[in-house]
């Protein structure tokens, strides 16, 4: 079994445990996840089963989009409001046009500071584990994309919603914070809902009640999406079939031997933004990448999907 599951995550689990429970219903050794998403929040967490664990990374790059609410007013250790109250402000008074205008400024590349409680490994051990004992441990600050951030309600006198379409590593906890602080009253996050990782959209996504009925039935197929759907924001090109063992034992083959080739990604370097999907044999056989230039170019897997 290879492919991905579009699962839907219920507030109160893990990450990880989502993982684990697919694993169980699938009775599947290999899964991972694309990207960690908080134990309070719920929404898409694709999951990758079998070889689909090789795009793992792939997925865990593209943007994603939240819906999140904010409550004015306080600051928690872990930034949620699960943690514990650190410093409450009184006295503060908004109004929607406000609101608009403090969050539009941290729409673009911003540098942010992940919170003390988080997923980072520091010393061999996540975040959480050292504030848990009475060590935090300031993480680094780290540049990220805001690619959108639109107020969708204010309720008076302090909570928000707001939607936030954003780059891998953002942390919605510290937008929160750090908006609550530009507003001088602090903040923490009070809801969080992922709406889309990449391809991968909360309307086409499955419970685990919903996929253990699939598989009870035998029809897990019917919702186990092929690897390359979670790559089709890359170009493809497809290789003549007599050219299959030299790419799949890591040589490079010359461009005669490839069909549509995009010319407008003929690399001059090995960036992400020039990396491929390789078809041939009519399957997809990895992720490439075209090096030269468009009189004498080749073509190299990068990553094996077989």
């Amino acid at each position: 079994m290879h492919g991905i599951l579009n699962v839907l995550k219920p507030p109160g689990m893990t990450s990880t445990s989502v993982v684990n429970h697919i694993k169980k219903i699938l009775n599947c050794k290999k899964a991972g996840h694309t990207g960690t998403l908080d134990p309070q929040a719920a929404g898409v967490l694709p999951i990758c089963i079998g070889k689909g664990t090789k795009v793992a990374n792939y997925i865990l790059a593209q943007k994603k989009t939240y819906i999140c609410e904010a409550t004015l007013g306080k600051e928690t250790d872990t930034g949620d409001i699960e943690g514990t109250i650190i410093s409450r402000y009184d006295n503060f008074s908004f109004n929607k046009k406000d609101i608009e205008q403090t969050i539009s400024e941290f729409k673009g590349n911003i540098i942010q500071i992940p919170p003390t409680y988080s997923a980072i490994r520091h010393k061999g051990k996540r975040l959480y584990e050292w504030a848990r004992e009475g060590r935090p441990v300031e993480p680094k600050a780290r540049r990220v994309t805001i690619y959108d951030i639109e107020l969708m309600e204010f309720y008076h006198p302090d909570k928000f919603l707001m939607k936030i379409q954003c780059s891998k590593g953002t942390y919605i906890r510290s937008l929160c914070r750090d908006i609550g602080r530009s507003l001088g009253c602090g903040a923490y996050m009070s809801f969080l809902l992922r709406t889309q990782t990449g391809s991968f959209h909360i309307n086409d996504s499955f419970t685990l009640d919903e996929i253990r009925t699939y598989h009870e039935k035998n029809n897990i197929n019917d919702i186990l999406s092929p690897i390359d759907s979670a790559l089709t924001h890359l170009d493809y090109v497809i290789v003549d079939d007599t050219q299959f063992h030299k790419l799949i034992n890591g040589n490079s083959i010359h461009i005669d031997y490839i069909q549509n080739v995009p010319t407008s990604i003929l690399a001059k370097n090995t960036d992400t933004d020039n990396y491929i999907r390789v078809y041939c044999r009519r399957q997809l056989i990895g992720i490439g990448v075209l090096q030269g230039n468009e009189k004498s170019s080749y073509l190299r897997i990068k990553r094996l999907l077989i």
